[in-house]
């Protein structure tokens, strides 16, 4: 769960195999750092990391899949000693770390691969610990395992290399003066990133498409506004991404990444955040590790507010672990005043309680309702009708795609808008994609004139003598058959499955 396989989802693990295989991309690029597919560009961690274990294993949905939710449950390792560092209490860190692990906003995600949001933040989370740990201990280790986290992020998501940047000002600014004191720690920690990101320098001077096509399509100022208007827009999401709405009551209307009845954070982590909000401004002056929980808090939508969406998640996904953060010192700051102030115990012990409810009912739905409300958004019908064709279809004989079930650009070879799930679910060799594309007798377009053979994946049956062997499942959407075509006058060619 949730079932189907979206296009992202096959291009990621088509490229790893490519180059599992070949050593390169599906347009035959050695060893790219981006990879380029639908005329966008996928982040080299996931694919990279995907690479061995497709060549080990094959290709497989489940297989595709894992990587994320690794990086997730290490995210929520990590949150674990990050909690430590603000509250000095296991039991807190430990809730702080139970929320990582379960809030909306993050286990989503963790559930299906898109690009590299969880890699991002774990990589995020551990920079934020090892560089307070290095300033605490004057560590020359944890400058160097800081160094190797942030850059993690940067390379794992294109949302982690300008909130990256970001969040390591805000961390030059908050912590200006023991950084200059410890100037060794931090020219260590400097140098470390540079030479970890020359990679990534190297590729963006050679070919800086890989970061900019993407972008020119979603910023705010695309139209050729006027710069009221971009203002306006911007201060428009930055409340989006501030507010109750985004937060707690609707989230993101894409079911892929949301589930639909519930916000990014759950509902009882509100009155955990306000306190933790409230003990952070008022001792932010004396403790920096509070300017920078609030500094963070500040400038966490910076890069979403700057594209054209609205309320999308994975643009500000690098905020989840910053409203954690806060819960948690809310919960030490209510927990230390459950004697001096007699309503924090009842405020906590109601949150807590509301908070078991409230989860109970979110994965209860995440593993009965969701999946079927969700089938549309991630393709169920088309890839499950495509995955049993291709894996029936005779041998010799090609699975014929129906225009009623792809978008074929006009004029061009037989490359459907997401080619990318018959190069998967057909297992194209990926030294014949490189070489000549979707070979014709592993897939096709169908036409009704040509010659009636092999199997047809349609949403309406064909016009000639036609076998249905199967529907994709009821309520995931609208259904796509498979269909053995017969010649006229004669049998269904081939064996039959």
């Amino acid at each position: 769960m949730p079932g189907g396989f979206y296009a992202d989802e096959s291009a990621i693990g088509y490229n790893a195999w490519c180059l599992a295989e070949t050593g390169a991309d599906e347009y035959g690029t050695p060893h790219p750092l981006f990879f380029r597919c639908f005329d966008n560009y996928h982040d080299p961690v996931m694919v990279y990391l995907l690479a061995p274990l497709v060549r080990w294993f094959g290709l497989s949905i489940a297989l595709v899949r894992l990587p994320s939710a690794l990086f997730h449950v290490a995210a929520a390792v990590a949150f674990y000693f990050l909690a430590r560092e603000y509250v000095r209490n296991r039991w807190i860190a430990l809730f702080g770390a139970a929320l990582c692990a379960t809030i909306p906003w993050l286990f989503t995600v963790s559930r299906f691969i898109n690009a590299g949001y969880t890699p991002m933040v774990f990589g995020m989370v551990m920079g934020w610990v090892f560089l307070l740990k290095m300033l605490r201990r004057r560590s020359p280790a944890c400058a160097v395992l800081a160094a190797l986290s942030w850059t993690l992020a940067m390379y794992a998501h294109n949302i982690g290399r300008p909130m990256s940047a970001l969040y390591l000002l805000c961390f030059g600014l908050v912590f200006h003066g023991a950084l200059l004191r410890r100037w060794r720690l931090t020219l260590l920690f400097g140098t470390t990133l540079l030479l970890a990101m020359v990679p990534m320098m190297v590729s963006v001077a050679s070919s800086s498409a890989s970061l900019t096509t993407r972008f020119g399509t979603l910023a705010v100022w695309k139209d050729d506004p006027s710069f009221a208007v971009v203002a306006g827009r911007m201060l428009l999401r930055y409340t989006d991404y501030m507010g109750p709405v985004f937060l707690l009551m609707h989230g993101e209307g894409n079911l892929r990444h949301n589930t639909g009845i519930s916000g990014e954070l759950f509902i009882f982590m509100a009155p955990l955040v306000l306190a933790g909000l409230y003990a952070a401004i008022r001792h932010a002056r004396r403790n920096p590790q509070y300017r920078l929980l609030l500094a963070f808090l500040l400038v966490y939508p910076a890069a979403a507010i700057v594209t054209i969406d609205r309320f999308h998640h994975g643009r500000c996904i690098n905020g989840s672990v910053v409203w954690i953060c806060l819960a948690v010192v809310g919960v030490r700051w209510l927990w230390l005043r459950r004697h001096a102030w007699k309503p924090a115990r009842a405020v906590l012990a109601a949150s807590l309680l509301f908070g078991i409810a409230e989860s109970s009912r979110y994965f209860t739905d995440y593993f009965t309702r969701y999946p079927m409300r969700s089938g549309e958004a991630f393709i169920v019908p088309l890839t499950s009708a495509l995955q049993y064709a291709f894996d029936r279809a005779p041998a010799g004989e090609p699975v014929q795609v129906s225009p009623t079930v792809f978008k074929f650009p006009v004029g061009q070879d037989f490359k459907p808008l997401y080619y990318t799930f018959i190069c998967y679910f057909g297992h194209v060799a990926p030294a014949t994609y490189q070489a000549r594309g979707i070979p014709p007798e592993r897939a096709r377009i169908y036409r009704p004139d040509d010659e009636p053979r092999g199997l047809l994946v349609s949403r309406l049956p064909p016009d000639g003598a036609a076998e249905l062997l199967y529907t994709s499942p009821v309520g995931y959407g609208a259904p796509i058959s498979v269909y053995r075509l017969t010649p006229p006058g004669g049998a269904p060619n081939g064996k039959r499955p």
